[in-house]
């Protein structure tokens, strides 16, 4: 009898101990560099449709519409696609939420005079490229640029060192071994959010990447083994 009433207890505290777990989800996305591709693609492709249909309507002025009438109904198109986008982004939380990148690390070498390690990506880190009426630009910051290159006839653009050896870390030669022995489990964990304040300036959409936090973690046991705030 004692045991059925255990059971009875936990079968009733089960469903609480589940919605505590899922009730609060965390406005931080961990992802790979191909999922934060199309999690970015999300809300990109729906911007950029909006876009292209304002750059549409600029140029439908009808045969028997005034300057003055053509004026007055792009000015009101403008503002009804700017809160559409607006409505769009705010619905889905997408400048609230921060975006966690894990990109396998690649540890290139060690200049053991200078205690330095050259390191780089080896899955880059993939954006959505320019397009006539969208663009994606990368806040000012010390680590990270949007670079662009094209393969077939296709251009791809990513976000990438700025410093064309890869990342340089400055570490003694004892822990440079112990990294590299574990080189399978180093990641480079790079956090961002997005800001869409300028997300319809100059009729053109724009959005804007804000690299929060860069990081060199084992993945294996989740250690941080360099780390730097690059926004606050």
């Amino acid at each position: 009898m004692k045991h059925i009433l255990i059971a009875v207890v936990l079968l009733l505290c089960s469903p609480i101990f589940l919605f505590s777990q899922t009730s609060a989800p965390s406005n931080e996305e961990m992802l790979t560099p191909e999922t934060f591709l199309d999690s970015m693609k999300v809300f990109w492709d729906e911007v950029k449709k909006d876009a292209d249909s304002y750059a549409a309507i600029k140029q439908s002025k009808g045969e028997f519409e005034t300057s003055a009438e053509f004026q007055t109904r792009l000015q009101k198109n403008r503002n009804d696609i700017q809160r559409k986008m607006e409505s769009f982004l705010s619905a889905g939380h997408y400048a609230d939420r921060t975006y966690s990148i894990l990109a396998k690390a690649a540890l290139l070498t060690y200049n053991a005079d200078a205690q330095l390690y050259t390191l780089t990506v080896s899955t880059p880190i993939a954006i959505p490229p320019d397009q006539q009426n969208i663009s994606t630009a990368c806040a000012p910051n010390q680590y990270f640029a949007i670079t662009d290159s094209t393969k077939r006839g296709y251009k791809f653009s990513y976000l990438a060192f700025k410093n064309k050896e890869g990342f340089l870390w400055h570490i003694d030669e004892s822990t440079a071994r112990t990294v590299k022995s574990n080189e399978k489990n180093i990641y480079f964990r790079v956090s961002l959010r997005f800001d869409f304040s300028q997300v319809f300036a100059n009729d053109k959409a724009q959005i804007t990447i804000i690299p929060t936090k860069f990081e060199l973690v084992n993945k294996a046991d989740n250690l941080i083994l360099w780390s730097n705030i690059v926004f606050r």
